[in-house]
């Protein structure tokens, strides 16, 4: 295999033909697993030397899911499974859980393809479609529902239930966080907070609503906010520093506690890959905001 093409991998610029035949090579052989890994701790290096902090050139594609699993798994070291887990409760629901730093791809028996991020909790009851489409959400997704009229799809988060028809839209909505993000990539949705303080909002094409505090605002946006994570990039575009380590707090499911008050106006604008690691992401940070990293326990970091 060329090193060529491995970091064309690493930059999310490979065709599919090309990513089938990186698969294929690395299901050969435990001697070319080990090659890969290898490369890609010293293109992890590269960027830490050269390039934190910048913006990468990569192009959007999504993979299916069990090819993205194992290289996920392959770039921390081991050929595994990812353990999504998947259960049946006493009521019928049907709930998966995503590890941190993974994703999953799932599609719902309407045909919806739904895109789940790190550390997100999705459920749905068993007779879902019959008459309606409800799903649960503690987290991130991307759903590209199927149009029926007869039959709307709605999101139930913490803070704000999305009604929509048939449409591409990203919802962020951890429940940690206790605010929600909807953005629309085509197409109409509600949006309706939980509280029912807020009247509610339509959003089409373009256009993002924020819900926290102060309620529900809606703006118009030129790019798609956070557009790689369904590739397994963590993109920042010029994020105050406060909110990169909440960002960082709900997909690892860790507490950050920044304690340490210098550049305080510092903005992050970089892409770092999920399964980097929160630990890996706070040192990069760290080139720029010289805090002290001090984990007290597995769940908990302190930054002085």
């Amino acid at each position: 295999m060329e090193k060529e093409l491995l970091h064309k991998y690493f930059r999310s610029a490979t065709s599919p033909e090309e990513t089938k035949q990186l698969l294929d090579w690395l299901e050969q052989s435990e001697a070319h697993r080990d090659i890969f890994l290898r490369e890609r701790k010293l293109w992890n290096l590269t960027l830490a030397g050269g390039e934190a902090g910048q913006r990468l050139n990569m192009k959007r594609k999504r993979l299916p899911w069990h090819h993205a699993a194992w290289l996920a798994a392959a770039c921390v070291g081991a050929l595994l499974v990812v353990s999504l887990l998947v259960q049946t409760a006493s009521q019928g629901e049907f709930r998966i859980q995503v590890p941190a730093g993974q994703r999953a791809q799932v599609q719902l028996p309407d045909g919806t393809d739904v895109w789940l991020n790190s550390n997100t909790t999705f459920a749905y009851d068993r007779h879902f479609g019959e008459k309606k489409r409800t799903v649960r959400l503690d987290g991130e997704a991307y759903f590209n529902v199927q149009h029926d009229k007869k039959r709307p799809f709605s999101v139930e988060t913490a803070e704000c239930d999305i009604e929509v028809l048939g449409t591409k839209f990203n919802v962020q909505a951890y429940d940690r966080l206790g605010t929600a993000e909807t953005y629309v990539m085509d197409g109409l949705v509600k949006v309706i907070a939980s509280d029912s303080l807020a009247s509610p909002i339509l959003l089409t094409t373009g256009e993002l609503a924020v819900l926290d505090d102060n309620g529900i605002t809606k703006s118009k946006q030129k790019s798609e906010p956070n557009p790689w994570w369904d590739n397994g990039i963590l993109s920042f575009q010029d994020e105050p520093i406060a909110h990169v380590m909440q960002t960082l707090s709900a997909y690892y499911g860790v507490d950050i506690e920044m304690q340490y008050k210098g550049e305080a106006d510092y903005r992050c604008s970089a892409k770092f890959y999920y399964n980097d690691g929160v630990d890996y992401i706070l040192k990069i940070i760290q080139h720029e905001v010289h805090y002290e990293i001090i984990r007290t326990d597995e769940n908990r970091i302190v930054l002085k």
